[in-house]
Parts: structure tokens; C-alpha cells; sequence
């Protein structure tokens, strides 16, 4: 018997559930979001999706309820997974589980763990360490085989690469893990994406004698500074305005004053108009200029901790965490607090050989005093696995502000 081909008037909830969310496209679409992409740019440079695609599945996910869109940081829109969105984790874990056991001849690319315990997940989302079924808030999705540091450095050698460009999160996980060994052929060092550490930078220029040269853009701007190639880096700055572009600093944000000094200024958000080219780009990040004009990035704007009455930037912060002999990785956010309005809090993943504890929570803090200011210590030190990650590796204040 032939199979009906309309299914209006069918009350068919496999074939209803398949026409929102069974197309290739939205499934990777809603796998990144439980993955932590949030903003239209990121699941662009993430999927490689054709932007019409994207902004046609996008629409569709939240008329459908499955995602929501909401106000992000610097007036960018982001999607979030709702309710809804988050019941269908089960269904994209089986899906990953039969492609891995039928169609991944390397073994599976990611591992689920859970977040309080570390333990790894089975093809039921079931923890092996503390026996319950994790919830989508408490699953960590790592990669596997992943990011391999020492792997890195031998392909680089092994393929005698000349200029690197890496991620920040790489070259702070690779000075941090593993020796960084000698690469003749290399004689270039470039970032992009969110400030490198004190610590991390000399790490690099000990072993190689090179120097990380940092660059700052958005999605919708481009690149909008760069390191002079002829002038020695300077340690934490990501550089001066490219030529000809009308970079301002108002009130300690970054401003791209006249958008049209920027060549590769976006033109709209596809289905929403045209961009906003005819006034001041305000990109939500807080920074300092030197009396060079070098450029320092300090956090996003809703990053910046308010502590009875002292503005604290956590870059800072991070960046004394991570030179101490303890630390791999550190965020810093801002925690409710009665008496001061917030108060500093740091999440730490510490290097292999330490071990949590409140004599080191406190050794951390007197380490911060000294490197930084007594009043930007962080009063609540929090100790993890790992720190929660966007695609591109940048760290996700916003997941760590909401546990508080």
C-alpha cells in the first residue's frame, strides 16, 4: 500500500517533528548550540553554512520554539536553547552515538563528560563515576581525540610551517601542558580572538624567540588592528588601527566611529536589513591606549566587575592567576554580593600534579594581591576540570556567571 505523501491532514508526529528539525543543517545547528555557539558569526565560522541557510533554519528554530533569540553583548543578537530545544539532547546523542559506531573509522571526534565529577557519559547520557543520567546544564562535550598539544609541535615540525596562527586558547594550552620544543622554519607568531596572558607570551618567546603578534575584529567589522610587522611586539597589545580606519576609544569602549573607513564593514544581517554604516559601531569591549596608540583589551563591557566601587577588569586578574606555577587556565567573573554589590570570583583548572584545596585557594589569592591590587583579589576561588568554551575556544563568562 502506498505511503500517504500529505501529511496535513495526518496526525503524524514523527513526520511533524522531521519537518522542523530532520534537515542536515538544523540538526548541526541545534548540536552547536548544546556545544555553546550562541551568536549568528560563530555558527557561520563554525559550520561553514551558507548564510542564506543559516538565516532560513535560524527563523524557523525560533518560530518553532526551539531556540530563542535574545539581546548579547554589544547589541548582537544570540540563540540560546529553550526548554523545548534542550529535549531533544537525547535524540542528537543517539545520533552522534550510530555515526561514531557506523561511520567514524577513527573513533569517535567527542567525548561527553560530567561537569561536577568529570565522569564519562555512556550512549544513555549515564555518568560512569556517580551512576545518574546527566542533565543538557551538567554535560561537557569534549573533543576526542581533540586538541593535542604535543601533536601540534609535530606537525608544525613535521610540516615546517613557516607563519602559525592559532587560536589564543592553543597557545595557552600548549605553554601551559606540554615543552614547547624548537621550530627552525618557524618565524611567525599570529592571534586573534581574545587577549593572550603575560605568562603565556613569554613562554613562546623564551623557547622560540618569537613574539605572539595579536590582532583585534569582529565578525561584522573584520580585522580592525594589527601588530606593525617592523616594530617589536609589545606584550599584551593587540596592535594599532589599521591604516585609514576611524578607531576611537569613548568612555574605555572600543568604537569604530565612522564604519565606512573599514572595508570589510558587513552589510546586513540577511532578512533584517541593512547594517548600521551611517553611525558609530560600538563593539561592546573595553580597552586602554597607551600614548602610542597601542591598543590593550581589558573585557567585554558586561564582563567588567563593579566591587564597592572599583572597577575591576578580569583580564587582569586571569592574567596573575596564570602566572602562578598552580594554574593552567582561569576565568574570572563577577558573584552577588550584599555588602559590595559583586564580589571577584575565579574558576580555576589546574596543571597536572596539583590538587585542589583551600591552602592553595588562599595562596592564589595572596598571588593575586601581589601581582595585582589588594582590593582584585578574588574572594571566591573555584576549582574545575575545565572552563566552558565557545567553538572557537573563547571562555563562556556568561555559563560561569550563571551558576552564582
Amino acid at each position: 500500500m502506498p505511503l500517504p505523501n500529505d501529511y496535513a491532514s495526518q496526525s503524524c508526529s514523527v513526520a511533524r517533528a522531521l519537518e522542523i528539525v530532520g534537515e542536515r543543517w538544523t540538526l548541526l545547528i541545534i548540536r552547536d548550540a548544546f556545544y555553546g555557539v550562541r551568536r549568528y558569526g560563530d555558527f557561520v565560522t563554525h559550520l561553514d553554512i551558507p548564510r542564506a541557510v543559516l538565516a532560513s533554519r535560524l527563523k524557523t528554530l525560533v518560530a518553532e520554539g526551539v531556540l530563542a533569540r535574545e539581546p548579547g553583548a554589544g547589541g548582537h543578537d544570540e540563540y540560546a536553547l529553550t526548554e523545548k530545544g534542550q529535549r531533544l539532547w537525547p535524540v542528537l546523542r543517539e545520533l552522534m552515538s550510530w555515526g561514531d559506531a557506523f561511520y567514524a573509522p577513527r573513533g569517535p571526534r567527542r567525548m561527553l563528560t560530567h561537569a561536577t565529577d568529570g565522569g564519562k557519559l555512556d550512549g544513555d547520557g549515564r555518568c560512569a563515576i556517580c551512576g545518574e543520567v546527566v542533565s543538557v546544564p551538567e554535560t561537557i562535550s569534549e573533543p576526542r581525540p581533540g586538541f593535542d598539544p604535543a601533536e601540534r609541535l609535530e606537525i608544525l615540525a613535521a610540516e615546517r610551517v613557516n607563519i602559525l596562527c592559532m587560536a589564543p586558547t592553543e597557545y595557552r594550552v600548549i605553554a601551559k601542558r606540554v615543552p614547547i620544543t624548537p621550530l627552525p622554519d618557524l618565524h611567525g607568531l599570529v592571534a586573534a580572538g581574545e587577549a593572550l596572558n603575560p605568562e603565556v607570551l613569554r613562554a613562546w618567546d623564551d623557547t622560540l624567540g618569537l613574539s605572539i603578534r595579536d590582532g583585534y575584529g569582529q565578525t561584522e567589522t573584520g580585522q580592525l588592528t594589527g601588530m606593525p610587522i617592523a616594530q617589536p611586539a609589545r606584550p599584551g597589545s593587540m596592535g594599532l588601527p589599521l591604516p585609514g580606519v576611524d578607531l576611537r576609544v569613548q568612555d574605555g569602549e572600543l568604537v569604530l566611529a565612522d564604519p565606512a573607513t573599514d572595508p570589510t564593514f558587513f552589510v546586513g544581517h540577511l532578512g533584517e536589513g541593512p547594517s548600521p554604516a551611517q553611525r558609530p559601531w560600538h563593539t561592546g569591549d573595553r580597552v586602554h591606549q597607551d600614548e602610542d596608540g597601542y591598543l590593550y583589551f581589558e573585557g567585554r563591557a558586561d564582563d567588567l566587575i563593579i566591587s564597592a566601587g572599583y572597577r575591576i577588569g578580569p583580564f587582569e586578574v586571569e592574567s596573575a592567576l596564570v602566572s602562578h606555577t598552580a594554574v593552567a587556565e582561569a576565568a574570572v567573573v563577577g558573584a552577588p554580593d550584599d555588602d559590595r554589590g559583586a564580589v571577584v570570583r575565579a574558576v580555576v583548572v589546574l596543571r597536572e600534579g596539583f590538587a585542589p584545596s583551600d591552602a592553595l585557594a588562599a595562596e592564589l589569592q595572596d598571588h593575586v594581591k601581589a601581582e595585582t591590587a589588594p582590593y582584585k583579589y578574588p574572594r571566591i576561588v573555584d576549582f574545575a576540570k575545565e572552563l566552558p568554551k565557545t567553538a572557537s575556544g573563547k571562555v563562556r563568562r556568561a555559563a560561569l556567571r550563571a551558576e552564582e
